[in-house]
Formats: C-alpha cells, sequence, structure tokens
C-alpha cells in the first residue's frame, strides 16, 4: 500500500467520531498484516477477503458467482424501481 493512501485512511479514522477506538484499531492492524488482525482480535489471523481455503479432499469446490447489478423497488423509501450496477469481481 502506498504512503498517501496509508495516511487517508488513517486520517479518517481520526475524523471519524462514531468509530470506536477498537474498530479502528482493528483497521490499522488488518492494513499491517493477517497477524496483527489475528492478534488485535484476540486470537489466531483469519484469511482476508478473496483469499479461499483449500477444499477437502474429494470436494469439489464452489463455482464462483459474482452479481452484475442489484435492483430493488418500494425497499425503504427507494420507491420507482431503481437498479445499481456492479462491475462484477471478487
Amino acid at each position: 500500500m502506498n504512503d498517501a493512501l496509508l495516511n487517508e485512511i488513517l486520517e479518517r479514522l481520526d475524523a471519524d467520531r462514531s468509530l470506536s477506538h477498537s474498530a479502528a484499531d482493528l483497521v490499522v492492524a488488518a492494513l499491517d498484516s493477517d497477524e496483527a488482525l489475528g492478534e488485535a482480535m484476540g486470537g489466531s489471523a483469519s484469511p482476508r477477503l478473496g483469499a479461499r481455503p483449500m477444499p477437502a479432499e474429494g470436494v469439489r469446490p464452489a463455482a464462483l458467482a459474482y452479481l452484475t447489478g442489484i435492483t430493488v423497488e418500494g425497499f425503504r423509501g427507494v420507491g420507482e424501481r431503481r437498479t445499481l450496477e456492479l462491475r462484477p469481481g471478487p
């Protein structure tokens, strides 16, 4: 991660008064390493998003599927039918 991005994240964490110190600490630990995140969570490191565990012997891995869009209508004030287009990918 480049320094500019790291500084931006740290500034936003510092500016967000709704975020608890422990939540901010978890974000910083996650930026550091899986091991640091595991320590911050009080246990072993958990896999990051995008990391897929190896399937057990004899078990076929599930096929990957990605959303291309979400369409809602009449949900929580949305009213008319609206579609949010997404770029498919992990």
